[in-house]
């Protein structure tokens, strides 16, 4: 599937309703070992978890993904960890911020795009790693 597949079949489910965590994770079912079933268990993810605006789905998202598409124990925390600083860390750098309160807010220094985009910057940041990865 293409970078550009990725983010319709995104921005197809959100406009179904689904959040954005579940937005990024379905763009990258053909990499989880639990397709629908990690999908679903995105499902309190959203409005930065429950809606209480903490970090954004998309970011949860990447954080999720990472774990998924390479095997992990607890030998490997710490690089996983770094992993998902790092694609967290090229969010804050498009963005501004990871929090969902403040990129939907008018925070000064926190860009302000509608969630679709939000979703599509993470796609686009997850695909970028994967490519290293499999350089």
């Amino acid at each position: 599937m293409t970078l550009e597949q990725r983010k319709e079949q995104a921005a197809a489910l959100h406009r179904q309703g689904y959040n954005c965590c579940q937005c990024v994770l379905a763009a990258y079912a053909d990499r989880l070992p639990a397709g629908d079933a990690a999908i679903a268990l995105a499902a309190g993810m959203g409005g930065g978890v429950g809606g209480q605006g903490h970090i954004c789905g998309a970011v949860s998202a990447l954080a999720m993904l990472r774990g998924a598409v390479e095997p992990t124990s607890p030998q490997t925390k710490a690089a996983v960890y770094a992993d998902v600083r790092r694609l967290s860390d090229a969010f804050r750098g498009r963005n501004g911020s990871v929090t969902c309160r403040e990129l939907r807010s008018r925070a000064e220094g926190v860009a302000h795009k509608p969630c679709d985009e939000y979703i599509a910057d993470a796609i686009e940041i997850f695909d970028q790693y994967l490519q290293q990865c499999d350089a």
